[in-house]
């Protein structure tokens, strides 16, 4: 899950070479949608595709997106590829640990 909208989404996961059938969806935030998605909105969309939180993750290059992720229970990964620093991360207790450069070391170090 992603808070970048849907398509933009498929193309970072297809510029990253990440394939499609590594993951069981991919859900983008909808055009209409605010900015940082409600805990809420997170639990809805899991629960639409039948997805355990636990076998899921929240990737982002937003560390104010950390704060929603906590509170539906979604692991978080910080990827390092927008204006946010590895500093600002942290900064909003994201442990340094869980932030990567790119989308795609993030998604390798979690399907592992």
């Amino acid at each position: 899950m992603t808070n970048s909208l849907q398509q933009e989404a498929r193309r970072k996961l297809a510029s990253a070479a990440i394939p499609p059938n590594l993951l069981a969806f991919v859900a983008g935030r909808p055009e209409a949608a605010p900015a940082e998605a409600p805990p809420k909105d997170l639990i809805r969309i899991l629960d639409s595709h039948r997805v355990d939180p636990r076998r899921a993750v929240y990737i982002s290059d937003n560390p104010a997106d950390f704060v929603a992720s906590t509170r539906a229970d979604l692991p978080f990964r910080g990827v390092l590829t927008g204006i946010f620093t590895l500093d600002d991360f942290v900064a909003r207790n994201v442990p340094a640990t869980d932030v990567y450069d790119d989308v795609h070391a993030a998604v390798a170090a979690t399907v592992g």
